[in-house]
Order: C-alpha cells, then structure tokens, then sequence
C-alpha cells in the first residue's frame, strides 16, 4: 500500500513538472492523462487529481 501512495505522489509531481516545462505541448501531456487515468481505476486519491489535469489543460 505505501508503495501504490509513494507512485501517485510521484506521478502528481511528475504532471506539474511536465505542465511547468512543457506549456505548449499538448501531445505529451495526453499521453501522462492517459496513463493516469488508468491509475485512477485503481486508486480513488488520483481519480481526484484527474480533475486537476484537466482544468490545466483548459
């Protein structure tokens, strides 16, 4: 279980990271919110940061 947490932890920090260098790019963005929607199937904490992503995408 803290394994499962400490990869969300990482995956949140990693969508910051990649929105703070790579604003224009949207191709790259996609593919994390794919792959983080498939971790929000397992997990209820990144179904709520789902949102998050979205709202910087917009």
């Amino acid at each position: 279980m803290l394994t499962w947490l400490t990869s969300t932890s990482h995956i949140k920090i990693q969508i910051i990271v990649q929105n703070n260098n790579c604003e224009g790019q949207r191709s790259k963005h996609f593919v994390i919110c794919t792959h983080y929607h498939v971790f929000c199937a397992s997990l209820k904490q990144a179904y709520r940061l789902i949102p998050l992503s979205r709202q910087i995408f917009l």
